[in-house]
């Protein structure tokens, strides 16, 4: 289901971060941007807003810096031939529908005209790996008797909804590191028919969220991506891998706007230990990483060889050698952690799954 017109219909004194959370409200990844009489000023999309952010720009800046002021449009009463001639030309989900003066009365989705739920995908087509050989030790007690990995989200273990999805992007080799209950993981892939290659890799002892890599980078000749087996992310990564090339990055981190609120007031204090202000119930917004990072075949180099290797190490040593570590920000809504239960019920909510 797609948002109604008025939720995703903002004035152009919005700030890019009170967009994003409407833009995680909404989960339409578009806003009309228009004035008090309704004309159509620009539209933002979640694309518009990683753009300004990887710009160096303000989240605290109005959403007139951001968002297109050219945008594709259609105009009321457009024949169905048309609109679906310009949302296949365009390549959009989704395009203002406007009056003869301008203003904007109705949304075309891709969805209610072509009725499927998103524009088709472009191919990634690189090797993933994927880090699943932990204890699993936030869903306790339920992983003392199930792996991690085959915790199961609607009618399939997690697993194998990470790899369904990435193969829809067009990857078909998985290179999987299993530790804790490797045999129950084994047995249930052994009796599954896929469309897609599975390589599993022991460890012999726990080697940290990167050191399995050590194991595979024989098989990783060419640009990877690397996840965890708890984190799903619905983006396009033909957009990372491409984002991650052309800003010749041996890393990119897949980060996502968090949005937090502390539910109490917060003491500022001055000299002496006087109050200086209180803040009550304040709001911050971060963009942190999701465990998921598009990789070249160097960053392996040495890897494993004085004890468990984690991601951050990577990244660490990648920064000390002068190499450029890159972001691909994403929106709060595009990623869910299926790692605790909590998190793991959002999920299935979100998902659509019961």
């Amino acid at each position: 289901m797609h948002p109604d017109l008025s939720a995703i219909l903002v004035s152009p004194v919005t700030t890019i971060v009170e967009a994003l959370r409407v833009l995680d409200e909404t989960a339409g990844k578009i806003l009309f941007v228009a004035g008090d009489d309704g004309l159509l000023l620009g539209v933002l999309t979640d694309g518009d807003v990683r753009r300004y952010i990887l710009a160096g720009r303000g989240l605290d800046d109005p959403i007139t810096q951001a968002m297109n002021v050219e945008p594709a449009w259609v105009e009321q009463g457009v024949s169905e031939e048309r609109l679906r001639a310009e949302l296949l030309s365009r390549q959009v989900h989704c395009m203002p529908v406007l009056d003869g003066d301008r203003k904007v009365v109705d949304a075309a989705w891709w969805a209610d005209v072509f009725g499927g739920p998103v524009v088709p995908r472009r191919p990634a087509g690189v090797p993933v790996a994927i880090m699943a050989g932990g204890q699993g030790t936030r869903l306790e007690p339920f992983t003392r008797i199930l792996p991690k990995p085959l915790m199961p989200v609607g009618d399939q273990p997690v697993l194998q909804l990470i790899m369904d999805r990435f193969y829809e992007q067009g990857c078909t080799n998985f290179l999987v590191s299993l530790n804790f209950k490797a045999s129950l993981i084994r047995a249930y892939f052994s009796d599954e028919s896929l469309p897609y290659e599975i390589t599993f890799f022991d460890e012999d002892r726990p080697l940290g969220t990167a050191g399995s890599l050590s194991l595979m980078a024989s098989a990783l000749d060419q640009t990877f991506i690397l996840a965890n087996c708890d984190t799903i992310v619905d983006i396009e990564f033909a957009d990372v891998i491409d984002h991650h090339r052309e800003t010749e990055s041996v890393i990119t981190i897949v980060a996502s706007m968090k949005h937090l609120v502390l539910p109490y007031g917060v003491c500022q204090l001055g000299d002496g230990g006087t109050l200086d202000a209180l803040q009550e119930k304040p709001r911050f917004d971060l963009l942190v990483s999701t465990g998921i990072y598009v990789m070249e075949p160097e960053v392996l180099k040495g890897i494993g060889t004085d004890g468990p290797t984690d991601a951050t190490d990577l990244i660490r040593r990648a920064l000390e050698s002068g190499r450029h570590v890159g972001v691909y920000p994403i929106p709060e809504r595009a990623w869910l952690d299926v790692g605790q239960l909590e998190e793991l019920q959002n999920a299935l909510d979100r998902l659509g799954i019961r």
